[in-house]
Order: structure tokens, then sequence, then C-alpha cells
């Protein structure tokens, strides 16, 4: 029987938990997880790291109970100790054309 992964979103970021981080990840400088343009409200990660891989893809590690916060948009978001993958959520604009959703 396999595990169920849980799945968690703030606003247009979707988080999924995962088993292991993948190799060849880079560290951010910072624990922001998704800049937002539009409100200068970041998504940002409490405690723990964020991590990109050579394609933009992100990922967390929560070595303890954390939270993700969005000043002012979002309540937090209460998140397990855990390795998670970062999905940007994206909206149809035509034909075989997405973008990504800004909040």
């Amino acid at each position: 029987m396999t595990k169920q992964h849980k799945f968690y979103r703030q606003g247009d970021v979707g988080i999924q938990e995962i088993n292991t981080l993948p190799k060849g990840l880079q560290e951010n400088k910072d624990n922001i997880i998704v800049h937002s343009d539009s409100t200068l409200h970041d998504h940002s990660l409490k405690t723990g790291k964020v991590y990109v891989n050579k394609d933009g893809e992100l990922f967390l590690d929560a070595p303890q109970d954390t939270q993700i916060v969005h000043t002012e948009d979002h309540k937090p978001i209460d998140l397990p100790k855990g390795k998670y993958k970062i999905i940007r959520q994206r909206e149809y604009v035509m034909e075989n054309m997405t973008k990504l959703v800004i909040d």
C-alpha cells in the first residue's frame, strides 16, 4: 500500500508532500517561495529551507513543523515537518498557452 501524500494550497501556490528531495538542488538565499509582483507580499517559509532545481522548480525542506505566510493576503498555512514540491497555479490563455497565476 502506498502512502497518500498531502497537498496544501495558499492562493496561487500549491504545496505537494514528497518522499525525498531530488538531487542537484541549490538552496535559495532567503525563505521566499514566490515573489508577488502584484501585491508585493511574498509567499515565504517561516522556518526550513527553500531549494530550486536547474529547471526553476521549487522544493521545501521543513525539518520541523512550520508555516507558509503571505502577509495580508492569506492566512498562514501550518505545514508539518517534511519535504515538499511547490506547484504554481496556471491559467488557460489560449490553445497551447498558459500563464502563471499571480496574486
